[in-house]
């Protein structure tokens, strides 16, 4: 199966045959929505965020050496694209996505990573770390395990000699937990 996303990187889109163009485009679509859906749970933004970030990626394509770094890159366009939507708009800062923080940038060219972006990350990553200290230690160690860790449910269920699903639930309430903290701090009034 002939990957489509490759050909951003290959060919000026506007050059392409329209149905090679709508096979790239929902080939984005299909890989960025997931990301975007998460941190606005709403389907009209979304379908405008993605559409933005379909516009950003085919004006100005990444610099990238393989299809990994190029699947890595459009994440972080998309999540970055989504997260200054929801601080344009002031939208409920309860629906970060925690991946956005510790998401790795190694995988992604640092020419193209901007430095806006690089300081709002950092910001939020330090938020949580403060924030990740006043909830309960076992919240905390999920958390750690989940995402620095990049651990499955298994493998923290190992770790911790409990069950996948005990794991789940507790992660959860540390989720709920840490967004209701960072609410305090960065959420918008109604």
């Amino acid at each position: 199966m002939e990957d489509y996303l490759m050909l951003l990187l290959v060919a000026d889109f506007y050059s392409l045959h329209p149905s090679i163009q709508k096979k790239v485009s929902f080939e984005l679509y299909k890989h960025v929505y997931p990301s975007v859906v998460y941190i606005l749970h709403d389907d009209a933004e979304v379908e405008d965020i993605v559409q933005e970030v379909f516009i950003k990626v085919i004006n100005s394509p990444p610099i990238v050496e393989n299809e990994n770094q190029l699947r890595a890159w459009l994440k972080v366009v998309a999540r970055n694209t989504a997260l200054n939507f929801v601080k344009k708009n002031k939208i409920y800062r309860n629906y970060i996505d925690l991946d956005t923080v510790f998401i790795n940038t190694e995988d992604v060219n640092s020419e193209q990573g901007s430095l806006e972006r690089n300081v709002e990350a950092k910001v939020l990553e330090e938020d949580i770390i403060i924030y990740l200290k006043k909830i309960k230690p076992d919240y905390q160690q999920l958390i750690e395990l989940k995402w620095k860790r990049q651990l499955s449910y298994k493998e923290i269920a190992d770790e911790i000699n409990t069950s996948e699903n005990i794991v789940r639930q507790k992660l959860h309430r540390a989720r709920e937990a840490l967004r209701k903290l960072l609410h305090k701090k960065w959420g918008a009034g109604e």
